[in-house]
């Protein structure tokens, strides 16, 4: 007998790692058809009046929680900023389900209309799991972990943290000492200490999946997310 979702993840791997190409890509993968019988939908029913959005959460409000990325679409042409070199960069577009942690709340903004003038809006969020569509991440270091989770048809979990870049890793420098060397960079400018960096310490971004940290009553968390999820790409499944 044949298993529905495995054939359709199997089509969504094909169609994700047509997107996910070395060089050259600025596309987006379109969805695998769910519903072979009847794969036709009205405007309407596919873009409600209004349409839909997720605001882009910041990455501090999502440090210390629980979380899980699913692989959307790749592009290796995403505009870097001048300041930072310029040029360009990669850059995966994703799914974020955050899994646990208090209340998610943090300021946007919006237009209600296509001509209208920009709205700032609170996002606040008290139940979890909570989904964010169509998020950017451009930190190297989860980058390169959503390419090999691409591959394999995978989605990439852990706790959202502040991690040393791989250079400095490998020189030793941990991800207890650096929030350490970072704290006290805040209270050495907070304090006007003469010599103090203008940047803080070195940083970029990773999932941290050491068990003190990804305990098994978070990983508890994801696999219940999964079976819901499971169900419902199930039931739209043909």
């Amino acid at each position: 007998m044949s298993d529905p979702w495995a054939e359709a993840q199997a089509a969504q791997n094909a169609a994700r790692n047509t997107a996910n190409k070395p060089a050259g890509n600025a596309g987006r993968a379109a969805a695998p058809v769910q519903d072979m019988a009847n794969p036709f939908r009205t405007t309407q029913e596919v873009a409600p009046a209004g349409g839909q959005f997720d605001p882009f959460v910041p990455h501090t409000q999502l440090l210390g929680r629980m979380i899980v990325m699913v692989p959307k679409s790749f592009t290796d042409q995403d505009p870097k900023k001048e300041e930072y070199g310029g040029g360009v960069q990669d850059r995966w577009t994703v799914d974020i389900v955050v899994l646990d942690g208090g209340p998610l709340t943090f300021d946007y903004t919006t237009k209600e209309t296509k001509d209208g003038p920009e709205v700032k809006k609170t996002m606040n969020v008290t139940e979890f799991p909570a989904t964010f569509r169509g998020q950017w991440e451009r930190h190297p270091q989860l980058v390169g972990a959503l390419n090999g989770a691409d591959k394999e048809g995978a989605f990439i979990y852990g706790v959202y943290s502040m991690v040393p870049t791989a250079a400095d890793a490998r020189g030793g420098l941990t991800i207890e000492k650096l929030a350490e060397n970072t704290e006290q960079w805040y209270a050495d400018i907070a304090a006007r200490k003469p010599g103090t960096p203008a940047s803080a310490p070195r940083h970029t971004f990773n999932l941290d999946s050491r068990p003190h940290i990804m305990t098994q009553e978070r990983i508890n968390l994801a696999l219940a997310w999964w079976e819901q999820e499971k169900a419902n790409r199930l039931s739209t499944a043909s």
